[in-house]
């Protein structure tokens, strides 16, 4: 599969970095948009840095590179995009196409990749080979567009494709026409090294919306929740810490560590927050901080009506669009509130500062209106399906503890998953582990319509939601426009390194 991977990546565009090691972005950086409303100012959070396209093609360059950043004051190894934390923002609009290079100016992987033929005498169920249940080579790497509803083929979305440390590859990746509104993002999604990367920095945010979504004078916040890995630059690539529930991170908005978010009383700003962590869930309290606030949409899909909102969950992966106002004057904390993650408690953290100013002018302003798909009905349903998550002990994994679905490790030859183009299908997940799992499903979104057996009225639209600890997850997605190969997974990053992956194939 490593191989087949290498061929692929190098016979659709990759090529050696060489000289073009030194190349910066091949996008132009733009305002964040901020500076008329007095936002992002001095001791004020800014928006991450911005790319957007141009008569409808975006071109940028992703470099990730391994360098030292201050973050909570001390040293940090980190993989950052363009030497950034997060990420540039994306900013695009439906019927876009982008034009991306990805230059992977990491350092060499220290040890090559086990041979899997080691480990065919273990006689261990899954697959053979380490690979596909422990992680390994940091630094090779690739991108997944997740919750861009594109084409997970070629140069696309295809999350089978390999760039080596020193390699390059352009990526192209066209957004229909009738593409949702909505907040994204991109990420590595080379297996082995997904948890390794995005717990050290690599990830950002892309929105997809039409001319005039966000109106003039309603302030538009971009907030990227991180949690790098806490530990001394000599655990930087130790599994053991990136594995693990319980080893430290440290959080950041948009890099910085607990900084303070500025609005004014009565005064209406729009919040597009990304949990782009590698496993820890953030509640959020907006009462708690001050503010009333109103959900538009999550997950890239909007809402139909916009919803009022004292707090929400969010699972790795997840986006949520609000609308926030000022309503108590004063500093107030932004915390991670505590969660129970099956057998850990996460306690409460502190993200940083919300300080409403008095005296300001109420604001009445909305993104503009768009509407989700309709609902899956029950005629549309042509198969339903149960899915069971599960866990094993292997000593090929860290922890010897490996993760599955179905019995069975991630197994890069499965495919039997393999729904039909221009069908709906119900998926029911049974977790049988003492942990939530949040599942993120490629390409196509998906309603929720139970949870634990208890049927939503609601049925919300999602690319990522969690199956609760010893419960169960019932959804249903229409597998459109785009048939091939591509992959559901726990969006809890050690677990997917450590085999909690399977294979979908739409077939045509």
């Amino acid at each position: 599969m490593h191989n087949r991977r290498q061929i692929l990546a190098l016979g659709a565009g990759g090529v050696a970095l060489g000289a073009a090691a030194g190349l910066g972005w091949s996008g132009r950086a733009e305002a964040d948009g901020l500076a008329g409303f007095g936002l992002g100012g001095p001791g004020d959070l800014a928006n991450p840095s911005e790319i957007r396209s141009r008569d409808g093609r975006l071109q940028a360059t992703l470099r990730p590179q391994l360098s030292m950043a201050l973050v909570d004051d001390k040293p940090r190894n980190l993989r950052r995009y363009n030497g950034g934390l997060p990420g540039p923002t994306l900013r695009l609009r439906p019927g876009d196409a982008i034009d991306l290079r990805l230059e992977n100016a990491l350092p060499p992987n220290p040890l090559p990749m086990p041979d899997p033929a080691l480990f065919e005498a273990a006689d261990l169920c899954g697959p053979v080979g380490s690979s596909h249940v422990a992680p390994h080579d940091f630094n090779t790497t690739n991108l997944h567009f997740h919750g861009l509803h594109v084409s997970p083929k070629g140069r696309s979305d295809n999350v089978f494709l390999t760039v080596a440390p020193g390699e390059a590859f352009n990526y192209h990746v066209q957004i229909p026409e009738n593409h949702p509104v909505g907040s994204f993002w991109y990420h590595p999604h080379w297996h082995g090294s997904v948890a390794a990367q995005i717990g050290s920095g690599m990830a950002g945010m892309i929105l997809v919306e039409p001319e005039g979504y966000v109106p003039e004078g309603l302030p538009e916040r971009q907030i990227v929740i991180q949690t790098v890995i806490g530990g001394d630059a000599a655990d930087f690539d130790d599994p053991r810490q990136f594995m693990s529930l319980r080893a430290p991170r440290i959080f950041t908005l948009n890099g910085q560590y607990r900084p303070t978010i500025r609005l004014r009383q009565g005064e209406r700003q729009f919040w597009r927050l990304l949990l782009a962590n590698d496993f820890q869930f953030c509640p959020l309290d907006f009462k708690a901080m001050g503010l009333a606030a109103t959900l538009v949409g999550r997950d890239g899909t909007p809402l139909r009506e916009p919803k009022p909102v004292d707090s929400l969950l969010l699972s790795p992966g997840n986006r949520v669009d609000v609308v926030v106002e000022g309503l108590a004057p004063g500093l107030h904390d932004m915390v991670r509130q505590p969660y129970r993650h099956g057998l850990v408690d996460l306690k409460a953290r502190t993200l940083g500062q919300v300080h409403i100013a008095p005296g300001g002018a109420p604001s009445g302003l909305m993104p503009a209106r768009a509407a989700p798909p309709p609902d899956i009905t029950d005629a549309e349903i042509v198969r339903r399906r149960t899915v069971v998550l599960g866990e094993r002990k292997d000593p090929r994994a860290v922890f010897d503890l490996a993760f599955t679905i179905d019995g069975q490790s991630y197994d890069p030859d499965d495919w039997h998953l393999d729904p039909r183009l221009g069908t709906a299908e119900e998926w029911t997940f049974v977790n049988t582990t003492a942990y939530p799992h949040p599942m993120h499903i490629h390409i196509n979104p998906f309603q929720v319509v139970a949870v634990s057996g208890v049927p939503l009225a609601e049925r919300p639209w999602h690319d990522t939601f969690v199956v609760p600890a010893a419960g169960t997850l019932t959804l249903r997605s229409r597998f459109e426009d785009f048939d091939g190969d591509f992959v559901t997974h726990c969006h809890i990053l050690p677990h997917e390194d450590a085999g909690m992956m399977m294979n979908v194939r739409i077939l045509p």
